[in-house]
């Protein structure tokens, strides 16, 4: 499942605290645009309470070509960096940031369409992540840009992924079965429990606000593959072996 987010209410989910701060890290999800008319936030990890120190990524209705966005900001104002390639209504994308430094940052969409950016850019502090909407130092009170789409598979690594990590991911492969060990914070997004779990490393969930409805899922594998008619993994994320967590609570929702 997913959550699906509409601008018409103010529907958003924020966490308490981050897993990653800084300028080595790599954050993305799957989005499904349901307006590719308006500019729209789709993620944004920043600072809670300022408008300063974050990056964010947006998708760009209103420019030319409907190119996936990132913001960055430390301190000292923005700059963006748009995909070459763009969205396309009522379809899955996987969207994507690579941060390796504060010279080095990447975009992507569907393991492509990339662009890169050295302009120097020390973003830090970063203690909040928001999905949905820019939160700035409006929140939770007043948010900016929400999104009109459907949102899942929401992730964090605190690592700078390659090009071909990050294509697959793209590619539908489960964020289990790349890096593991540095994926800090995975939300799923199944639309079935408040707040939303972070089945990473970390302990970062979601608490939702509005009622942003179900709907149907990201094409993301299952974590694990089959041996014999059952489900193994071998991940191990932040160091704690998943298998009995993860498998029980995937096959328990496909009953």
């Amino acid at each position: 499942m997913s959550r699906l987010f509409d601008i018409l209410t103010q529907q958003f989910m924020i966490s308490t605290g981050a897993p990653v701060s800084g300028t080595t890290l790599s954050m993305g999800c799957w989005i499904y645009c349901t307006d590719v008319t308006r500019n729209s936030a789709v993620l944004d990890l920043g600072v809670n309470g300022s408008d300063d120190h974050y990056f964010s990524i947006y998708l760009q209705g209103a420019t030319g070509g409907d190119p996936v966005r990132l913001w960055a900001n430390s301190g000292s104002g923005d700059v963006s960096l748009d995909t070459t390639t763009g969205m396309t209504v009522n379809t899955w994308h996987h969207v994507m940031v690579v941060v390796a430094g504060a010279t080095s940052r990447s975009i992507f969409i569907d393991g492509g369409g990339k662009a890169t950016a050295t302009a120097s850019m020390a973003v830090t502090g970063q203690d909040e992540l928001a999905v949905g909407a820019w939160t700035g130092s409006g929140a939770p009170s007043t948010v900016f840009d929400a999104a009109d789409a459907r949102i899942a598979g929401i992730v964090l690594y605190n690592v700078a992924l390659s090009d071909a990590e990050v294509l697959r991911l793209a590619r539908r492969i489960s964020p289990y079965q790349i890096r593991a060990q540095n994926l800090v914070s995975y939300h799923e997004v199944y639309g079935t429990t408040s707040p939303e779990p972070d089945h990473g490393g970390g302990d970062y969930a979601l608490t939702i606000t509005g009622t942003p409805a179900q709907a149907d899922h990201a094409p993301v594998a299952p974590p694990f593959a089959f041996f014999n008619g059952y489900p193994f993994t071998t991940a191990v994320v932040g160091g704690a072996d998943i298998r009995n967590h993860i498998i029980p609570a995937y096959m328990a929702m496909h009953v």
